[in-house]
């Protein structure tokens, strides 16, 4: 049988735990567990971080990467670095080429789910999809789709020019050109009234815009409309968790920087996923998102792991 995933997924910050789950094929699919690098069951949690240190300490990790590697990124097999985790998902069967996760709040105690096959299929209400686009740095690793415009409250971003961006399920953060950036920001201010909070320290520039408010529930109450457009005439809406991040003590901060290197690709990172079933379908060259609460509709297998 020939292989079906033979190309790189990058699950930058992420981990994988094979579980009793792996087991639950049903339908021609089965799914994985899927964990943040910063849970309690990683190998790479720190129990002696705050809530918050812990939060501040993935927020730079993503900064300092933000941007995608050059073409000398693309690696195969697993390799750890102080980033990032890439798995090489390579293996004989006679599934679609379809995979799929949903992705649990960062914040969240439940683990998320990496679907393959049949499982992988998104058939949840507001769906949308929309085509993936060669990679402007030759990099097949990544998945590339089109940024047409965003609509923040009344204000509607149009890019002047074709707009690529890497769909990156690790990077925590959202990285975009500074053309598109600064306007977001503008909108953002403009559209939101709460109390303005300075960015936390020691790294102030990784924030641009923080917000007094008692988390999520509270900031989704002031949230203005947010529709991203994406090529192909998909629709995809944002709420207050998509676009900003939760620091605790009663502070929230715009999760999306400015694209650090030059010649790099914005991305599209896991905040602005997290509670979203997303779909990639090799044959077609599609992505499908649609939104989910994915603590409840992919519930975690038991603790144990193989």
């Amino acid at each position: 049988m020939a292989c079906t995933m033979c190309r790189p997924l990058s699950l930058l910050g992420l981990f994988l735990i094979l579980t009793p789950l792996l087991c639950g094929c049903t339908g021609g699919g089965f799914s994985v567990e899927l964990i943040h690098r910063d849970s309690p069951r990683s190998p790479f949690h720190d129990p002696s971080l705050t809530p918050r240190a812990r939060v501040l300490a993935a927020v730079r990790r993503s900064y300092a990467g933000s941007g995608s590697p050059g073409p000398d990124g693309a690696v195969s097999e697993v390799i750890s670095g102080t980033f990032q985790f890439f798995m090489y998902m390579s293996a004989a069967t006679s599934l679609p080429r379809r995979f799929s996760y949903c992705l649990t709040p960062y914040l969240s105690d439940v683990s998320s789910a990496l679907n393959f096959g049949s499982r992988a299929t998104v058939t949840e209400p507001g769906a949308v999809t929309t085509p993936m686009v060669h990679s402007p740095v030759h990099v097949e690793a990544f998945y590339t789709v089109e940024i047409v415009a965003l609509r923040i409250g009344s204000s509607i971003i149009k890019l002047p020019k074709r707009s690529p961006v890497i769909v990156d399920s690790g990077s925590l953060l959202t990285s975009l050109d500074k053309e598109l950036l600064d306007p977001v920001v503008e909108a953002v201010t403009g559209s939101i009234k709460l109390p303005r909070k300075p960015p936390p320290s020691p790294n102030p520039e990784m924030f641009s815009v923080c917000y007094e408010a008692d988390g999520m529930k509270a900031l989704e109450k002031v949230f203005p409309d947010v529709t991203l457009e994406l090529g192909g005439g998909a629709l995809l809406t944002l709420k207050a968790e998509n676009l900003f991040v939760d620091l605790l003590l009663r502070t929230v901060c715009l999760a999306v920087v400015p694209v650090t290197y030059e010649g790099s690709v914005p991305t599209i990172g896991s905040i602005l996923q997290q509670n979203m079933h997303v779909g990639y379908d090799l044959d077609k060259r599609t992505i499908t998102f649609a939104p989910a609460d994915c603590a409840t509709s992919y519930p975690s297998p038991p603790a144990s792991s193989v």
